[in-house]
C-alpha cells in the first residue's frame, strides 16, 4: 500500500525525512506540498496515492481525491514509535497506512478495525504474535522506550500499600485526536481522574502524566494540588513498561498503555462517551 503513495500532504518538516525513507518505491520518494490542489496535480501525474497525516488532514482533501479518482492513504505513527518522544523531533521508527480511518480515530472504521474482526488468523500466525508479544515483554518496549534512555529504573521506587488494588490512570494529550473523537464528556484528565477514584473509592491510584505533557509540549498539565484530590501518588518520569508489571489493573480514556497492559494480560477499563 505504502508504495502507491507518490505525494503527501499534513507531513511536518522535521518528519520528511524519515517519511520519505518509508516510501521511497523505484520511481523514488513522494513529493511534499502543502495545498490539495497541488497535491492532487502531483497524484494526477504520477498515476499514484495521496498520503497525508491523519491528524492533519486538510478539509476537503477526501473529496477532492474521490473527485478525481485518487486513492487517500492516512499516514500515523506506529505502535512501537521511538527511543524518546515525538515532540522533541525525534522521528518515528514505525508508521501506520491506512485507506479507510486510521486507528486513532473512532468515528470511522479503519483498516485495521475491519482487519481484526474479519480475519480468521491461523495457528501459525497467532504462535508467531504470541512470540513477538513475549519479546516485546521481555526487552521492556513500549511506543516511547524511554528505558532504553536509563531512566525506567526510577519508576521502581514506588512504595505501594498492602491489601489495595493498585490502579494506573496515565495521562494523555487533551488536544490529541482520539482524545477529542473518543474522550466524550469526561473533559481531558482531570474528569478521567475524577471517574476512575468515584468507581474505585478505595483503590490506590497511580497517575502518569504523558511524556509529552510532563516534557511542556503538549495541552494536559493538571497541578499536583488538582490531581491529588483523586489519586494517591503522582509518577513524571520513566518508562510505563517498567510499572506495568507492578499494577492490578490500568483505567484510561483512548491511551495506547491500554493496549500495552493488555498484552500483559492486565485488566483494563477504557472509560468513555455516555451512552457509547
Amino acid at each position: 500500500m505504502n508504495r502507491q503513495i507518490v505525494v503527501c500532504v499534513g507531513i511536518s518538516w522535521w518528519k520528511r525525512r524519515r517519511v520519505g525513507d518509508f516510501l521511497a518505491a523505484v520511481g523514488g520518494k513522494p513529493a511534499f506540498r502543502r495545498s490539495i490542489a497541488d497535491a492532487v496535480s502531483v497524484a494526477l501525474a504520477r498515476n499514484g496515492a495521496i498520503g497525508v497525516w491523519a491528524t492533519r488532514e486538510p478539509p476537503g482533501l477526501a473529496e477532492a481525491a474521490a473527485l478525481h479518482g485518487i486513492a487517500l492513504i492516512r499516514i500515523e505513527d506506529g505502535f512501537i514509535r521511538s527511543v524518546g518522544l515525538g515532540s522533541d523531533f525525534l522521528p518515528p521508527a514505525s508508521l501506520v497506512f491506512d485507506t479507510a480511518g486510521i486507528y486513532c480515530d473512532p468515528r470511522r472504521e479503519s483498516d485495521l478495525e475491519r482487519l481484526l474482526r474479519e480475519t480468521d488468523f491461523d495457528a501459525a500466525l497467532l504462535a508467531r504474535a504470541r512470540r513477538l508479544i513475549d519479546r516485546l515483554i521481555a526487552g521492556g518496549v513500549t511506543k516511547y522506550n524511554l528505558d532504553a534512555l536509563g531512566i525506567g529504573s526510577l519508576l521502581l521506587a514506588i512504595t505501594w500499600p498492602r491489601g489495595r488494588r493498585r490502579v494506573l490512570v496515565p495521562g494523555q494529550v487533551e488536544d490529541d485526536l482520539s482524545v477529542r473523537a473518543g474522550g466524550g464528556d469526561i473533559g481531558g484528565n482531570l474528569g478521567l481522574l475524577a471517574r476512575v477514584r468515584a468507581a474505585n473509592p478505595d483503590a490506590f491510584i497511580l497517575y502518569k502524566p504523558h511524556p509529552d505533557v510532563v516534557a511542556g509540549h503538549r495541552k494536559g498539565a493538571i497541578s499536583p494540588r488538582k490531581a491529588l484530590r483523586y489519586t494517591d501518588a503522582i509518577v513524571r518520569r520513566g518508562s510505563i513498561a517498567a510499572l506495568l508489571p507492578q499494577i492490578d489493573e490500568l483505567h484510561t480514556l483512548t491511551s495506547l498503555s491500554g493496549f500495552e497492559a493488555l498484552l500483559r494480560r492486565i485488566p483494563v477499563t477504557v472509560s468513555t462517551r455516555v451512552g457509547g
